[in-house]
């Protein structure tokens, strides 16, 4: 196979080679060329994203994998390379195992609803290592406007130093005010045609005083399309009311806002995400290599309070969209 290079540099400033495996092109070692360089090898069967909001970087992470993407079903791939990941791993194995439904009135079955649907794993021969396999919430949707907001003002686990417990709580200063933080979002702007990219930095610059404008322009000022995304919001917060009883705490995780055009002449489930007759949003949850259980608290209540003031800016948005088009309509 022809061997695909890409130069690029991880978060410690070291340079990576990234490459499609071939007998030539890897030394004895392959995580390590030189002092130097470490070689990061896209397995076959997979390739990079067209692009990435958020998230672990292939190539560019300080532990060098990143997420990429099963070549033939598009299927996203998330890489198992340490306890974090495996723990990720485990806990989409065990909400697929719904043999608790009539114990616990369906938890299983509905928190599957809410999650991306896991596809098994995705292994790779050359570097021996597995990737979580999970559905693209995208799939049959063009002109794709993406949005990772981060829940809860906590956001280190229980297993985090004092060093990391620090470090979290000094990066975002609005983190108790807000309970929750836009890590990137990427939308498509009807009026130039044109994508527009958003990542943490800006994320950084949200405070409560201008939160609810980041999802007006999120949205492109449509109150259907924020609706949508509210009425999808309040199925999680019923889980986490209803079913999430002394089970699990939601600790870094976050949730995916999904929004596009709906291709054409595709079947798409109409219970997976809200539809008009051209656009569709989807919201789901996502990241859970730190899901612990809860074992002190009847509710997760730091993942409700980020919830519950995530809707309320939400909910403020539609409101300023609804003005804003009564004024239009008075003059």
């Amino acid at each position: 196979m022809e061997s695909s290079k890409a130069a690029t540099a991880n978060s410690n400033g070291e340079h990576c080679i990234i490459q499609r495996p071939s007998s030539e092109s890897l030394s004895s070692n392959p995580s390590k060329i030189n002092d130097h360089k470490m070689i990061i090898t896209i397995p076959d069967g997979a390739e990079q994203l067209p692009f990435q909001i958020a998230g672990h970087c292939f190539g560019k992470s300080k532990h060098k994998w990143g997420i990429l993407k099963h070549s033939q079903s598009g299927d996203i791939l998330k890489p198992i390379f340490d306890k974090r990941s495996h723990r990720e791993q485990l806990f989409y194995e065990n909400i697929i195992n719904d043999d608790d439904n009539d114990k616990d009135n369906g938890c299983l079955k509905i928190l599957q609803k809410l999650v991306p649907h896991y596809n098994g794993l995705f292994h790779d021969d050359h570097m021996n290592i597995d990737y979580i396999r999970l559905e693209d919430i995208t799939a049959h949707m063009i002109n794709i406007s993406l949005l990772d907001v981060k829940i809860g003002y906590i956001t280190y686990d229980p297993e985090a130093s004092e060093e990391k417990r620090r470090a979290e709580m000094s990066k975002y200063k609005y983190a108790k005010d807000l309970g929750f933080r836009i890590l990137g979002m990427r939308y498509f702007d009807s009026t130039t045609n044109e994508f527009v990219d958003k990542n943490r930095e800006y994320g950084l610059q949200i405070t409560p005083d201008n939160a609810s404008s980041a999802f007006l322009l999120f949205a492109q000022n449509d109150p259907n399309i924020l609706q949508q995304f509210d009425n999808q919001l309040s199925e999680i917060e019923h889980w986490f009311t209803k079913h999430n009883i002394r089970r699990w705490k939601f600790l870094s995780s976050s949730i995916l806002f999904a929004c596009g055009e709906k291709t054409i002449n595709t079947n798409i489930n109409n219970d997976d995400g809200h539809n008009n007759n051209k656009r569709k949003t989807i919201v789901k949850m996502i990241d859970f290599a730190h899901v612990f259980p809860n074992d002190d608290q009847e509710l997760d209540e730091n993942y409700l309070f980020g919830l519950g003031k995530l809707r309320f800016h939400i909910t403020d948005a539609i409101k300023i969209c609804e003005q804003q088009q009564q004024q239009q309509q008075s003059k």
